[in-house]
């Protein structure tokens, strides 16, 4: 008796969990359904005509262009950036739509959204973890007061004007390869992977500027990431690109300048040295003539590296 009993509640446990464990796995491939949708249905365009017949993208951008634009392309709702997005771009400001954004991609045609560029680059920050913030005020300790780029390894998203209240537009430089400017005029051409080509207005040296600031800000994390890797004695599989970007290819002329003119701790040093200099000026205010003399009682770290404001 004792045997069946024992018998009846060990098949009777059994089916507990059982059932418990094809409800937890049903629960778990919903929940990564539902968070991959987005990138589902971006494999089925990959698959679309477009990106069989390999086609160009060329655009030079005219409220004409961009109207056309989002009149044709496919609409959704939810925009979660991916590593083949190009271009984010803030199209509020058009009457003739409804539509606040257009994403531009690699291997398929553009889309269209009603969010705001704020609210797409936003959710992308948030995904990622280093936030915006961190990345601006690691930019503002190298003299990037505007305009910061959001840099973190590999990824390099550029606003095209500081994006402070009005909703900006964000070009993934990290997938530029090469830039043409035209004479006479404030417009851009920037050439990204796959042959794909959009005109940008970035005034005189607007673009020199940004690239400089992207270029800042990787050199500086590559400064932490070598000198973590050192200290725990790491090693990493750099990913080949078949390209070069224009950041790489930046750095393979500059880097003996640009990441041996310094080493880690100088730079924790300046970094120091710009805190202090920072918080007297709230004290005692930017025009306070003993700042200058204050400031002269520390020793400035050695520091060769080209900032922009």
């Amino acid at each position: 008796m004792v045997e069946n009993f024992d018998q009846f509640q060990a098949i009777n446990t059994y089916k507990i969990w059982e059932k418990e464990f094809i409800q937890s796995s049903k629960h778990q491939v919903n929940q990564h359904l539902t968070k991959d949708a987005f990138l589902l249905r971006e494999k089925l365009i990959d698959n679309s005509e477009y990106v069989q017949k390999k086609q160009q993208q060329s655009f030079r951008f005219t409220q004409a262009v961009l109207e056309e634009i989002a009149e044709s392309c496919i609409e959704f709702n939810h925009i979660v950036l991916t590593n083949q997005v190009i271009y984010v771009k803030d199209i509020s400001a058009l009457k003739s739509t409804p539509f606040n954004t257009l994403i531009f991609y690699l291997n398929h045609d553009p889309v269209k959204s009603k969010e705001t560029t704020t609210e797409i680059m936003n959710r992308y920050f948030e995904t990622n973890l280093l936030p915006y913030d961190y990345i601006k005020l690691a930019g503002k300790c190298i003299g990037i007061n505007k305009c910061c780029p959001y840099v973190y390894n590999g990824i390099a998203y550029v606003p095209e004007k500081g994006p402070t209240n009005a909703h900006v537009s964000w070009y993934a430089m990290h997938h530029v390869i090469h830039a043409t400017k035209e004479n006479k005029s404030t417009v851009t051409f920037l050439h990204f992977r796959n042959q794909h080509e959009l005109s940008f207005e970035f005034g005189k040296k607007g673009y020199e500027k940004q690239l400089e600031r992207v270029i800042n800000l990787y050199a500086l994390q590559q400064l932490f990431k070598q000198r973590m890797m050192t200290d725990f004695n790491l090693m990493e599989c750099t990913p080949t690109e078949n390209e070069l970007n224009v950041i790489h290819k930046r750095l393979q002329v500059a880097a003996p300048l640009l990441l041996k003119s310094y080493s880690f701790q100088q730079f924790l040093n300046y970094l120091l040295f710009f805190k202090v200099q920072e918080l007297l000026t709230k004290v005692l205010g930017e025009e306070n003539p003993y700042i200058e003399d204050i400031m002269s009682t520390f020793k400035k770290p050695p520091f060769l590296f080209r900032f922009y404001k």
